[in-house]
């Protein structure tokens, strides 16, 4: 249609590239810090509460491994954020679509599955159920009819 010229292309281009490569790599660096500063000492916590009681040994077990994942995975996208190609933006937008993505969507598994093992009041961000349905409950007490 010979709106624009190609410099303009080229130009829109590199601006959405590079928006799109800010924006990945600040959720993931948004991710890591959840993570290293909420997540992992949160459940540390919840786990030494009940590290003397013997009969839930086997969901506790389980708690460590997802929580082993959850570090071994975190551990894996710092890896991966640390090696982004100073390369073009297309190089870099791929690394992103390619490679950090996928990496952030194996570290949110392994946070979820340990979300719903660690104790809500240890756990330190709201949790779907409550953004989802806790103003179905709040200030129930004090509602007249």
């Amino acid at each position: 249609m010979k709106v624009f010229t190609e410099k303009e292309v080229e130009g829109r281009q590199s601006v959405m590239l590079e928006q799109f490569v800010n924006q990945i790599i600040l959720e993931a660096n948004c991710l890591l810090n959840m993570i290293n500063t909420g997540v992992i000492p949160s459940a540390l916590k919840d786990h030494k509460v009940g590290l003397n009681n013997k009969s839930l040994e086997a969901f506790y077990q389980n708690k460590v491994d997802i929580l082993g994942n959850v570090v071994d995975e975190n551990q894996k996208l710092q890896k991966i954020v640390d090696s982004l190609p100073n390369d073009t933006l297309i190089k870099q937008a791929e690394y992103c679509q390619t490679v950090v993505r996928p990496q952030l969507r194996n570290v949110r598994n392994f946070v979820d599955q340990l979300e719903r093992v660690v104790d809500a009041d240890i756990w330190p961000f709201p949790s779907y159920q409550s953004m989802l349905y806790d103003h179905h409950t709040q200030g129930e007490d004090s509602v007249t009819l």
